[in-house]
């Protein structure tokens, strides 16, 4: 051969996606998203319970000072 010549590789790769890993992340997502969504609801069911019950004992705090 003549000097300073190498040998060289090329090599190429394509990702073809894999349908059913697809399906299957999409579905887990979903599944997460959706237990968000229901924390988030008993987050605000519990604050709203909260702020009732804080309403009504101030409300009967406030009778009872009104009666002493």
């Amino acid at each position: 051969g003549q000097p300073g010549m190498g040998a060289f590789m090329i090599s190429a790769q394509q990702m073809f996606p894999n349908k059913k890993r697809q399906n299957a992340e999409f579905a887990y997502m979903n599944a997460q998203s959706s237990v968000s969504i229901q924390k988030k609801d008993v987050i605000v069911n519990e604050l709203l319970f909260t702020a009732r019950k804080n309403y009504y004992d101030w409300i009967v705090l406030e009778k009872k000072l009104k009666v002493l």
